[in-house]
């Protein structure tokens, strides 16, 4: 699960998160993890900042794989604390990536 900076782009919020998930077909399937999606000709909102190296992980075998990362947006003046970026990784069936 890697951390990628898209360089910059869109200034305010260029950290996304990767996820890949096993598949037998191709290998693994990338779901990429950002603030917001992007709109028609732009780039999706990643996050300011991301507090890789405070990463947590519990896992449930109902639920799977709970990752939580502290994450900050941009606000205009600089990068400000925001809760924590909850991702949960569920294997069972065709995986599945999404936010709590």
């Amino acid at each position: 699960m890697p951390l990628v900076d898209t360089d910059g782009e869109p200034v305010s919020g260029s950290l996304h998160v990767l996820v890949f998930l096993p598949e037998e077909s191709i290998g693994s399937r990338c779901v990429a993890v950002s603030r917001a999606s992007a709109p028609e000709g732009g780039s999706p909102m990643g996050f300011y900042g991301i507090d890789w190296a405070k990463l947590k992980a519990s896992y449930d075998a109902s639920r799977g794989l709970l990752l939580i990362l502290p994450c900050s947006t941009y606000d205009g003046t600089g990068g400000r604390p925001a809760s924590d970026l909850r991702i949960r990784v569920d294997l069972k069936g065709e995986g599945s990536v999404r936010l709590e």
